[in-house]
């Protein structure tokens, strides 16, 4: 058996657009749909354009963080050279003072045994 058109019960809820029963809604729906369509785009096209801002914004950023991150790299580099000039330094006049102390020492060495062999001499002609 088939079903006949007529026999199909109405939907419970009301169509969207209604031709015969009010032929103005027709055109103010189309309007609105027209209207949150091109609402759409606008937001969607103002999104892009915002992304792209932030996104370029943040190429910018990260630009000027790869500028400084090499400045600071490079002046890191130039203070660790530096540093290692000082140590070398540091380490040279280290030896010399070592040296210095081996020379006063071995003079004051030296003294002292001069002295003493002095002292045993006068003590030794103070017996006589």
């Amino acid at each position: 058996m088939s079903q006949l058109a007529c026999d199909i019960p109405d939907p419970p809820y009301p169509p969207r657009v209604t031709i015969a029963g009010n032929h103005f809604s027709h055109g103010t729906n189309e309007v609105r749909d027209y209207n949150e369509v091109r609402d759409y785009n606008e937001v969607r096209d103002y999104n892009e354009v915002r992304d792209y801002n932030e996104v370029r914004d943040f190429r910018d950023i990260l630009s000027g963080a790869e500028s400084i991150w090499h400045k600071a790299t490079s002046n890191a580099a130039s203070i660790l050279h530096e540093t290692t000039k000082v140590a070398s330094l540091l380490d040279k006049a280290t030896a010399v003072i070592g040296s210095v102390v081996a020379v006063v020492t071995s003079e004051a060495a030296k003294v002292v045994g001069d002295l003493t062999d002095r002292g045993v001499v006068v003590t030794e002609s103070d017996k006589e």
